[in-house]
């Protein structure tokens, strides 16, 4: 047996419908909601990708890490709580207030450029 087997063992036994969230939220709903070429072309349809996506990354990460610090059915198994939540909550806060302070440093339209009023009239 390879080495992963174990670390694949204990995240797929133990916390098995965190693994098929995983895989539904990563995999199966962009590629089913992005298959048409209009919802690619959506801004709607993309932000909820864009959320889902997100969302994904974050079980993903939930589940890469949480079945080996704790032991499961424990008093302390790895649960979904006050801290996990915070801490999404402080890395949404940090990434908006960085992303926010940097765009109001600089312009966001460019002057004098060529193509500005033709893109600016553009549409598909």
């Amino acid at each position: 047996m390879s080495e992963e087997t174990v670390y694949f063992y204990k995240r797929f036994n133990n916390y098995e419908a965190w693994f098929y969230i995983n895989l539904i939220l990563n995999f199966l709903s962009p590629l089913l909601l992005l298959m048409d070429r209009d919802n690619k072309r959506s801004e709607n349809i993309l932000l909820t990708v864009s959320i889902i996506v997100l969302c994904g990354h974050w079980v993903d990460y939930y589940q890469m890490i949480m079945p080996g610090i704790f032991e499961f059915g424990t008093k302390d198994g790895a649960g979904f709580g006050i801290i996990e939540i915070g801490t999404a909550m402080g890395f949404v806060g940090l990434f908006t207030f960085t992303v926010l302070s940097s765009l109001s440093k600089k312009p966001l339209i460019a002057k004098n450029h060529p193509f500005l009023q033709e893109s600016l009239n553009h549409h598909l």
